[in-house]
């Protein structure tokens, strides 16, 4: 069968079977495929294989990760099962130790006593993945991949480079065990000062443990957007709208992350418990990055628009009242020092700053129309040179 073209490919499951193509939905209006004697297993993930509903194994093609169990075979006194959960655990191989493959030998006895029928058997399904790169999940409908409802965020790009942000509802049949990026949009999120915002974040995740997530929640793409969700409008509601806003920027922006991040790691203490925790439901979040957060009405950006304005003219009046100030000071100052000869200046410049603002048209008189005191052509003499360079 691997050798006639397309064969298999017409026997693998496949979740989404029933969707129509170029459907973007966000309500799941198909009934999920679960037909399948084989399936695609991409290199990141892990698939859960059932009989009847009932657990069996996972596979995995992970370059430089096995399951926990499987690399302590050698420690029979640490030997861990595999109904028990911890030996679905993902993690990276060391020196000397071989990467899980999707499938294994098994060395039960049954195994060895039925060898002549196993072991072709086992080379048939090797062969088969060597050729096609699709693994044998066995005889359809008794045993089957595991699938499950899916619902995340997804960013789509219309006419004129604008994104849209759409709800996705579908099937899955796997786990993916290394990082994935899951967006989470939260509509509407309190501030202290009781200005709603909205959040969008895209988390970057793993599943460290497939059993887990497969049977210790009923879906846990939910259970990560609500955990997400909860962290956030923990975050927002004991912080002023201001200070979530600056949340932009890149120097605040690791606070919501971190609270965030919290939520897919493992509690320290017993006494530091996180009710929204999905480390409990084998994920863990690695980094939340904070791609957007903006006022859900927009009023409220206007009224914040408008005291943004506010507060810029009012600094800038600030600084030009310090900077009239300062010369005054100095003027002050060298008058003081001068006397007369200081007011004379004062009187001089003055005159000469009424004249400039006149303009070329007006006409200006200096002085009391008598004779022309010598010191002061002498200083009005000086500040025109003075303004004169200054202006070029």
């Amino acid at each position: 069968m691997p050798l006639i073209p397309t064969f298999i490919e017409r026997l693998i499951n496949k979740t989404n079977r029933n969707k129509k193509r170029a459907e973007v939905s966000s309500e799941r209006n198909y009934s999920v495929s679960e037909f399948g004697f084989f399936t695609e297993l991409l290199p990141g993930r892990v698939k859960v294989i059932e009989r009847g509903g009932e657990f069996i194994r996972c596979i995995m093609s992970y370059e430089g990760h096995a399951f926990r169990g499987e690399l302590q075979k050698e420690d029979v006194k640490n030997r861990i099962g595999r109904n028990d959960d911890a030996y679905w655990e993902v993690r990276e191989t060391t020196y000397g130790k071989k990467d899980s493959h999707p499938l294994p030998w098994d060395e039960s006895w049954m195994k060895i006593a039925f060898f002549l029928f196993a072991f072709p058997w086992w080379l048939w399904k090797r062969w088969v993945f060597k050729t096609t790169g699709y693994v044998f999940t066995g005889i359809y409908p008794f045993q089957r991949v595991r699938t499950y409802p899916l619902e995340y965020f997804k960013k789509l790009k219309r006419g004129g480079g604008e994104e849209e942000i759409i709800r996705i509802e579908d099937y899955s049949d796997h786990f993916r065990v290394a990082d994935f990026q899951f967006p989470v949009r939260v509509p509407s999120a309190d501030t202290k000062d009781k200005i709603p915002v909205r959040v969008f974040i895209e988390l970057m995740a793993r599943v460290f443990n497939p059993y887990q997530t497969a049977y210790w929640i009923d879906d846990w793409s939910s259970r990560l957007s609500a955990a997400t969700v909860d962290g956030v409008t923990h975050f927002t509601r004991a912080r002023e709208y201001d200070n979530v806003i600056s949340i932009m920027d890149p120097a605040n922006s690791r606070d919501l992350s971190t609270e965030i991040a919290k939520i897919g790691n493992k509690n320290k203490t017993k006494h530091d418990r996180q009710e929204n925790s999905v480390h409990a439901i084998g994920i863990k979040i690695s980094q939340a990055l904070v791609i957007d957060i903006s006022p859900v009405r927009e009023e409220d950006g206007k009224r914040l628009g408008e005291l943004a304005r506010a507060r810029v003219d009012r600094d800038s009046a600030i600084e030009r009242a310090e900077g009239r100030a300062a010369e005054i000071d100095k003027q002050a100052a060298a008058v003081s020092r001068n006397g007369a000869m200081g007011l004379a200046v004062l009187a001089a410049e003055r005159n000469v700053r009424t004249a400039s603002a006149a303009g070329d048209k007006a006409i200006v008189v200096i002085g009391n129309g008598g004779d022309t005191d010598p010191i002061q052509a002498a200083i009005l003499h000086e500040l025109k040179k003075q303004n004169e360079g200054t202006q070029q």
